[in-house]
């Protein structure tokens, strides 16, 4: 790794830059798996269950965007938006199947 590199990770605002990445590509990515996971939980061949996904995945972004503001260590947030990511994408990979 060279010089140019290393100082640009150090910058100051490369924590905010990564929350903010985490918290509107993640939060975005995360938000959708949730929404295609309960409406496969519920009823994959009604209406209903896609509108209580739909009004869901507002709220569930927006606490995801102030979580992601709100973890202490960096490290922290992104292993469990990993984690949670894989979780949900493992259960849709299932629903669909």
């Amino acid at each position: 790794m060279n010089t140019a590199q290393f100082s640009l990770m150090r910058h100051p605002a490369w924590p905010i830059l990564s929350r903010l990445v985490l918290a509107v590509f993640g939060g975005y990515l995360l938000t959708n798996l949730v929404v295609v996971s309960v409406v496969g939980l519920l009823n994959p061949h009604g209406g209903g269950a896609l509108l209580l996904g739909m009004s869901l995945s507002f709220l569930f972004y927006v606490g995801f965007v102030i979580w992601a503001y709100s973890v202490r260590s960096l490290a922290k947030a992104w292993g469990r938006f990993a984690l949670t990511t894989a979780f949900f994408l493992f259960l849709t990979w299932e629903l669909m199947a």
